[in-house]
């Protein structure tokens, strides 16, 4: 069993930046302790592309860099014809383990008919081969097949079950 944080956030455009971080810190610096895999995903209205001219920004995402939790998705999750901004955000951290044991693959989906922001997704895939398991058993719907099933339940015995008033036993 994996066991997986999940957070999701949402911040007010108006919240300075600062405030958000440092009280970010503390969240992903105790889920970076405990060493458990961790999604941080949400509309963070902290715009990534402005990571290199806005300090702020730049704190911000060190801040997650720093606690190993990297960024998924990497283009602009809001487009208008005026501007194209990566505000909303998914962060993986893989918890203890350092080992190249998953691949990570994330993308936005246009679907501008549900909101101005495009929908963003991230898939952690196990490297590991699972085990194929043997086929399950079917019932294939012949008519052969349906009268022989009426055979069978014709000449079941049923006086064991009908005459029982403990349901269990019956």
């Amino acid at each position: 069993m994996v066991l997986i944080t999940l957070l999701v956030v949402f911040i007010d455009p108006n919240q300075k930046i600062v405030e958000f971080t440092s009280a970010l810190s503390m969240v992903i610096s105790e889920v970076s302790n405990q060493k458990v895999k961790c999604i941080i995903a949400g509309d963070f209205n902290i715009d990534l592309t402005k990571c290199t001219v806005s300090n702020d920004t730049s704190t911000y995402v060190d801040n997650l860099v720093m606690n190993n939790f990297m960024p998924t998705v990497l283009m602009p999750t809001r487009i208008t014809s005026l501007s194209a901004t990566l505000i909303d955000h998914i962060y993986y951290y893989d918890g203890y383990s350092r080992s190249s044991a998953t691949n990570v693959y994330s993308g936005n989906i246009l679907c501008d008919f549900i909101s101005d922001h495009l929908s963003s997704y991230t898939l952690i895939m196990s490297k590991h081969e699972m085990s194929k398991k043997s086929r399950p058993y079917v019932r294939i719907f012949f008519q052969k097949n349906m009268e022989i099933f009426n055979n069978y339940i014709t000449e079941a015995d049923w006086n064991a079950v009908c005459s029982s008033e403990d349901v269990n036993f019956a």
